[in-house]
């Protein structure tokens, strides 16, 4: 046998046993079942030497001798140089084939063990790549917002600067007292929607105008923001959608 552990028991059918061995006496009973047990213990068939056979049944007297010759002769057979017994045989054989079968199947559960685990691993790997990858992409985004945000703050400083520069050229005022002429909140909402390009077309307007026009280009000015308001406006709303007019109409 190669493991230990299939030698640890062997099964003993009492009914078999107490059917062939009806006839034996307490001493017979004993020389053979010590030389089961060793048949059993070694996996291997009993040598064929009567001296070897009497050590293993502790036989040390004449009698218990003869008693060891006698059951072997009775329930075992010899081949070769071994002594063999078909019952003793099939249930070795018996034994070897579950054992084998049971660690078979150890195997297999344990490659399929590692085939979970291995593919526990690589979802949770999977797992956390996703969540670096949305967490990267999430701070990426923000950045992008934020960057976006800080570009739209210093264009809207920058506008308003180029907006209060003109107001102040327009009143002919110090920055300061041009600001009492429009009120910074609505500069605010003028730049909100006022592009450089538009401020520098005033700009270059006011160059070509003389120093009387000057004095009338605040009213065309102020009225001008207010028909390019408009027209923002206009162009807003067409760019909304239009819900469904409810009811019925109906024709008179």
């Amino acid at each position: 046998m190669s493991s230990s552990q299939t030698r640890a028991w062997y099964p003993k059918y009492v009914g078999d046993y107490m059917r062939d061995t009806s006839h034996l006496s307490m001493l017979e009973h004993g020389a053979y079942n010590l030389l089961l047990d060793h048949y059993y213990a070694t996996g291997k068939p009993l040598p064929a030497n009567a001296k070897q056979l009497h050590c293993i049944c502790r036989a040390i007297a004449e009698q218990e001798q003869v008693t060891v010759d006698a059951i072997v002769k009775m329930f075992f057979k010899r081949d070769g140089s071994v002594f063999r017994h078909a019952r003793c045989d099939k249930e070795i054989a018996r034994r070897l084939e579950i054992s084998k079968k049971r660690q078979n199947s150890a195997k297999k559960r344990k490659q399929l063990q590692c085939n979970c685990n291995a593919n526990a691993e690589q979802l949770q790997s999977n797992c956390r790549a996703k969540a670096y990858t949305s967490t990267v992409t999430y701070i990426k985004e923000e950045n992008k917002e934020e960057k976006k945000s800080a570009r739209d703050k210093k264009e809207k400083e920058e506008i308003m600067a180029l907006l209060k520069s003109a107001m102040c050229r327009i009143y002919s005022q110090e920055p300061t007292i041009a600001w009492g002429y429009l009120e910074e909140s609505h500069l605010v909402d003028v730049a909100d929607w006022i592009t450089k390009e538009q401020i520098a077309g005033f700009e270059k307007w006011m160059d070509r105008l003389t120093a009387d026009e000057l004095k009338y280009a605040p009213n065309s000015i102020e009225s001008a923001l207010g028909n390019m308001r408009k027209h923002q406006q206009r162009i807003a709303l067409q760019s909304k959608p239009q819900k469904p007019r409810q009811g019925i109409d109906v024709a008179y």
